[in-house]
């Protein structure tokens, strides 16, 4: 499936979920406060301390709210840029690892990574971008590739390159 690079163009929310190599800031932080939760639920498990789980519980259901809140609110906020936003040519640069402790023990195709972009809107102003993405995707995206990025005119930060809307990670 290609997008076009002219709006409008068809995609849907569930077309956001598919398997997409994109990440939400909050979801991810959102994660590893519900398993920093879930770990200290554990350990008040273990000491037979139900203050401690309670709290832990807590913990974790925020933790899990956030990252679910979040992944909807942004991925929905992508998908109306998908449909509507305008696209203009934009230059990527180098990936940079994102350390989360919920990823220390998984592969290098599976970690966090912020990837910068910076591209010209048509009115002369040079922008610049970032968005997180998923490590399978870094061979797909090398530093310096022109890539056609879709932006906001009026909130320059929700802006990102058209192609992650459509590729599937392979895990």
């Amino acid at each position: 499936m290609k997008i076009p690079v002219r709006p409008p163009r068809a995609y849907r929310l569930r077309d956001a979920y598919r398997r997409r190599v994109w990440r939400s800031p909050l979801g991810v932080v959102g994660r590893e406060v519900m398993l920093f939760g879930l770990a200290v639920c554990a350990l008040g498990i273990v000491y037979e301390a139900p203050e401690i789980v309670f709290v832990a519980v807590l913990i974790a259901g925020l933790g899990a709210t956030v990252a679910g809140a979040s992944s909807v609110w942004v991925n929905g906020r992508r998908v109306g840029l998908v449909r509507r936003g305008p696209a203009v040519q934009g230059v990527l640069e180098a990936p940079r690892r994102v350390f989360v402790f919920h990823e220390l023990f998984r592969g290098k195709r599976e970690k966090s990574f912020v990837l910068p972009f910076r591209f010209i809107t048509p009115n002369g102003q040079t922008r610049r971008g970032k968005i997180w993405i998923c490590g399978c995707a870094r061979p797909y995206l090398p530093e310096g590739a022109e890539e056609w990025i879709v932006y906001d005119p009026d909130g320059p930060r929700l802006s990102f390159p058209l192609r992650l809307s459509m590729m599937v990670a392979p895990h």
